[in-house]
């Protein structure tokens, strides 16, 4: 029987296979990975500590990013990464809500998703946080479900100012 998954911060160890990790999105056409690839490929350090900043509030990007990065690893294998902004920019206030996840290509469909989200109620809980705002595209019904196999109630639909895609927000009391 495997190690059960756990949720990790990124570590220096794991180059090789965040970059592994990325590239599957890549070869499934998806950007979920934000242009990590290359950061990853060039200063893979240096990706770590920017978000360690981001988590501390420190260094900030552009897009005023404040938020902890985290990683479902079993088995040294990355198997989705996530977010956690603790404090909103009005831009995520609107579409990215307190939480972002993504799961690798491959490792879908297998409850890792719902595991997830669920771990990360609990360390924004820990941060203090009474509710969290969660949202997806509307065509995702599967990321939907997990927010609301995780007690998400439907707010309202918007449309994304990124991709003019509807989206659904969520609300999630802690």
């Amino acid at each position: 029987m495997s190690e059960p998954p756990e949720l990790i911060t990124p570590r220096i160890d794991f180059r090789e296979e965040f970059i592994a990790y990325c590239e599957e999105f890549q070869a499934a056409d998806e950007p979920f990975v934000h242009g990590q690839l290359a950061d990853a490929r060039r200063d893979f350090a240096g990706l770590i500590e920017r978000w360690a900043g981001g988590a501390k509030g420190l260094d900030s990007p552009p897009d005023g990013y404040l938020g902890k990065t985290y990683w479902l690893v079993r088995s040294g294998r990355i198997l989705a990464s996530a977010r956690l902004r603790t404090h909103l920019t009005e831009r995520q206030a609107y579409e990215d809500g307190h939480v972002g996840y993504d799961v690798r290509p491959s490792e879908r469909n297998k409850g890792y998703a719902s595991l997830l989200l669920k771990l990360l109620l609990g360390k924004a809980r820990d941060a203090g946080l009474a509710k969290v705002l969660v949202s997806c595209q509307k065509d995702n019904r599967a990321s939907a479900r997990v927010i609301e196999k995780n007690g998400g109630v439907f707010e309202r639909e918007i449309v994304s100012r990124d991709n003019g895609r509807p989206a659904l927000r969520y609300w999630i009391d802690l």
